[in-house]
């Protein structure tokens, strides 16, 4: 069973809604709940709710000025505080917060720097799961852009987290099928689509303007690769970049040759 989060929300905070969602999903121990997202026509509102907020390990608000004066969102604080379960309130600058959640440690957030929100979000509900559910092993769902199969990539830690932060880097996956180095933004957890020009961070083209093969040094196993390097064209500064963008074990006996590609 998985953590499960109930995510109580005004219904016109899209814009943030959505991204937080997207975040949440990506891990796959984690199971948030949106309203919005799972109606059931044939359920009273009410019954749906609370029988939702009985189920969850944990509540977090996002209070924006529009869910402030939700009436729906201060119902489903004040049932959920009643239950003594944690509660991670969200909360938009200039808000006040008040009732219940006065006194409640929060995590502010301005317009142009959510996902800062969401990250320090993930790293509360991770330190929020009990032992039980093995905190330090939980996984993000990736799926790879080559082969479009669907692996899992253990979520790194939040020092590791703040190290990619602070270098502008992303984190790298490799498929297990294709060889393929898959990246995921170290906030959101969002897979980036592409690879990115290491000079300025520009999308790169989906496909390498010329490909060629060669052998790789050995693993950790002691296995050669197959290595597949594509050159790209930035189009924002103009450089030539190169990159590996598949990797494959090679069977003894079998020889290495050139594959360009125009």
């Amino acid at each position: 069973m998985g953590f499960k989060i109930f995510v109580s929300h005004s219904g016109d905070d899209t814009k943030y809604l959505v991204p937080l969602s997207k975040s949440l999903e990506r891990i796959i121990e984690m199971e948030p709940y949106i309203a919005t997202y799972y109606p059931k026509p044939s359920m009273s509102l009410t019954r749906k709710i609370i029988d939702k907020l009985n189920r969850s390990d944990c509540m977090v608000v996002l209070l924006t000025r529009k869910a402030s004066l939700s009436q729906w969102v201060n119902q489903e604080v004040g049932y959920f505080y009643t239950q003594q379960k944690p509660i991670i309130p969200i909360v938009e600058d200039k808000v006040q917060v008040k009732g219940l959640l006065e006194g409640i440690e929060y995590i502010p957030f301005k317009k142009d720097s959510f996902e800062n929100a969401i990250a320090l979000t993930i790293y509360s509900l991770r330190n929020l799961i009990p032992k039980g559910h093995k905190r330090d092993a939980l996984h993000v769902k990736i799926k790879c852009l080559q082969c479009d199969c669907e692996y899992k990539q253990p979520l790194p830690l939040h020092r590791d987290i703040e190290e990619r932060v602070q270098k502008n880097e992303l984190f790298e996956t490799e498929c297990p099928k294709c060889g393929r180095e898959n990246l995921f933004h170290p906030k959101t957890l969002i897979q980036i689509g592409t690879w990115l020009c290491p000079s300025c961070g520009t999308p790169l083209e989906s496909t390498p303007r010329t490909t060629f093969t060669m052998a790789g040094r050995p693993d950790k196993r002691g296995k050669t690769l197959h290595l597949k390097i594509g050159y790209f064209e930035c189009p924002e500064c103009h450089r030539r970049v190169k990159m590996v963008v598949g990797k494959k074990e090679v069977s003894v006996g079998i020889s290495l040759r050139n594959e360009h590609k125009t």
